[in-house]
């Protein structure tokens, strides 16, 4: 019965919800609004590459496998594919290594939640004012 809710959900949700897990070689549809996948302990550009044309995201959510930190993001997840997510509202970095706020997260105008949970970023830059959702 489980499965068959999780198809029914996956089936409902259509091109607008993608799962890594699901596409490990695929692409997620340009429609995409919602993502989420596993992360892992080296998360690289080919993981981030599969969704590289959903511009409209709005969910970013790695799910951990394990509770803490100790997973490391790749620099062109936060340098060059955040800044092109302009319509973001939900960001997690939980459980990723990250020591500082990268600067492409407070042009995020629309972001309304951030999860930094699990991570090693110990002050927030006053640019994270200019995100008055948040």
């Amino acid at each position: 019965m489980h499965d068959l809710v999780g198809d029914l959900a996956r089936w409902a949700a259509g091109d607008t919800f993608c799962r890594l897990e699901d596409k490990p070689h695929g692409r997620c549809s340009p429609k995409t609004r919602h993502l989420a996948y596993i992360s892992g302990k080296f998360d690289g550009v080919k993981k981030f590459e599969t969704f590289s044309e959903a511009k409209r995201l709005r969910t970013f959510l790695p799910l951990p496998v394990s509770s803490g930190y100790g997973n490391y993001l790749t620099h062109y997840a936060t340098s060059d594919l955040l800044p092109q997510l302009k319509y973001l509202r939900v960001l997690s970095f939980n459980g990723y290594k990250l020591t500082e706020l990268p600067d492409s997260v407070c042009n995020l105008r629309h972001l309304r939640y951030l999860d930094l949970s699990h991570t090693l970023i110990m002050s927030l830059p006053e640019s994270i004012c200019k995100l008055y959702n948040l």
